[in-house]
């Protein structure tokens, strides 16, 4: 064992003599005890790996809840809770790691009254969420990855409408060669063009008109039936997440 090992792990045993000494009949010296377990992890990180059966990750999640309740005893201003503080010390974990402590953190947070930061936190859990599904393969991964990068992305999201509107209204255009769906459409305009996309706009909107949409064959109903699957899976599912954020925070 090298020189540089043995005192780190010398270093730790003191360190956790230190973490006894935080607790005592008068309660807990919060603000110590999250430093001291600061220190810890900081160099443990050298001697194990950062799985969720390491003492590190244990050590993270008893650091989260004492760094917030040293806050609350010390009756910080909330602009001294320091986000990215945390987020730097949960680096080193993995991303399914790294989720459970930021959901941890928005807990610990919300229970003693710091519900704004909690809020900050959510552009790191979805993030996150985001990181855990990278490197999965297969097509669930995929929607799932899709859908979460509009949901921390809101431009990916506005890029997907788009391309939609434009999608659907070529596929509305009538084509006598290749023809799955009929759309009856109402005189908005005189051009064509510009009729035809408020005709469509008429139609996303579900506006009280006799514009309207029915398949011609089993091809029209397939295609139907994925553009309503489309609409759930991504707009349904991004409305829903966002409520229960705001229910569950």
């Amino acid at each position: 064992m090298s020189n540089k090992k043995q005192n780190n792990l010398d270093k730790i045993k003191e360190l956790y003599i230190q973490l006894d000494n935080c607790y005592s009949v008068k309660g807990c010296d919060n603000q110590k005890a999250a430093t001291t377990l600061n220190s810890i992890i900081n160099r443990k990180k050298y001697l194990e790996p950062t799985d969720k059966n390491s003492s590190s990750y244990v050590d993270c999640k008893k650091f989260i809840s004492h760094y917030v309740l040293s806050l609350k005893s010390k009756e910080h201003d909330y602009d001294e809770i320091n986000v990215e503080q945390i987020n730097k010390i949960i680096s080193i974990y993995s991303p399914e790691q790294k989720l459970h402590l930021i959901d941890l953190f928005k807990r610990e947070l919300n229970i003693n009254g710091y519900s704004d930061q909690a809020d900050q936190l959510s552009h790191y859990y979805e993030k996150t969420r985001l990181d855990v599904y990278k490197n999965r393969k297969g097509w669930k991964s995929y929607l799932i990855r899709l859908s979460l990068r509009f949901s921390y992305k809101k431009r990916y999201l506005l890029y997907w409408l788009l391309v939609s509107f434009v999608v659907l209204s070529i596929l509305l255009i009538p084509n006598k060669t290749f023809a799955l769906i009929t759309f009856k459409k109402e005189a908005i305009a005189e051009n064509s063009f510009l009729n035809h996309f408020s005709n469509v706009v008429i139609l996303i909107f579900d506006m009280d008109s006799d514009v309207n949409v029915k398949p011609i064959n089993f091809g029209g109903v397939i295609l139907m039936v994925l553009g309503k699957i489309t609409f759930l899976l991504f707009i349904v599912n991004f409305l829903i997440r966002r409520i229960f954020d705001k229910i569950l925070k």
